[in-house]
């Protein structure tokens, strides 16, 4: 796979830089769905969206009893509000054609639906027994904001529109806010663990599985622990012409 000029440091304020088909469809098939949702509520009532929650949204216990694997997909293409809906789409829009463009089409829709269930699996890891539903592609999304991350990581983006942050930077912050929500919110109605868990299996996939690198043991953890103990007790000694490089070992 190659970085090419994509390594290069460059602003993109908002991350947009055109339409691709697969994320114009994505848009288009959430939009869709979304409007599928308020007309069932409009036609069969609260009863009625409920029952169609059962089958499409995901819930832990209800794919464990009735083996509805399904959800495990579906659950990505349903939202829980317009704002729900509007803030996925807006990062899909932002980011998803850059990725698009360097992973191509067939790739992304891959990486996307990987993500998605990395979330799913990661919610119900720590949720097995919940009747919560649980909708929305943001595990999804987080997975498509790790891969800019990784890509383009010296990009400048403005967060929150206003505050030039590098991409991969902000992906960072981001992941620590879902860490620290996932272990301090529990009743918020945020899937935080999912939304982690996007990003993480998404990181994974990219960096280990398409990169060709392999997880870092026990033993390299060992030996970059010593020698960042090493580097620390060289840089107190003035004078000396000793320096250990990152290059002097490698995970990969």
């Amino acid at each position: 796979m190659r970085y090419s000029h994509f390594s290069k440091q460059s602003f993109s304020p908002f991350g947009y830089s055109g339409w691709t088909p697969v994320v114009k469809a994505l848009i288009t098939l959430n939009v869709a769905c979304f409007f599928l949702q308020i007309l069932i509520q409009l036609f069969f009532g609260r009863e009625g969206f409920s029952y169609f929650l059962s089958y499409f949204a995901f819930i832990p216990e209800v794919v464990v009893q009735k083996y509805y694997i399904w959800q495990l997909f579906t659950y990505m293409f349903l939202h829980g509000g317009f704002w729900h809906l509007f803030l996925n789409m807006f990062v899909l829009w932002m980011f998803g054609s850059e990725i698009e463009r360097f992973l191509g089409s067939r790739e992304l829709l891959k990486f996307y639906f990987i993500c998605g269930l990395g979330a799913a699996l990661t919610h119900f890891i720590f949720y097995f027994h919940s009747y919560t539903p649980v909708v929305g592609a943001s595990g999804a999304i987080y997975g498509l904001l790790a891969a800019y991350g990784l890509y383009f990581g010296d990009r400048v983006i403005l967060f929150m529109f206003f505050f030039p942050m590098r991409a991969r930077t902000f992906v960072f912050f981001i992941g620590f806010i879902e860490l620290f929500s996932s272990m301090t919110s529990h009743e918020n109605g945020i899937a935080n663990l999912a939304h982690l868990g996007g990003l993480v299996v998404g990181f994974i996939y990219l960096y280990y599985w398409k990169g060709g690198r392999r997880p870092p043991s026990m033993t390299d953890l060992k030996h970059w622990w010593k020698m960042r103990k090493l580097k620390k007790s060289f840089r107190v000694i003035r004078g000396s012409d000793i320096e250990l490089h990152d290059d002097d070992y490698k995970w990969h």
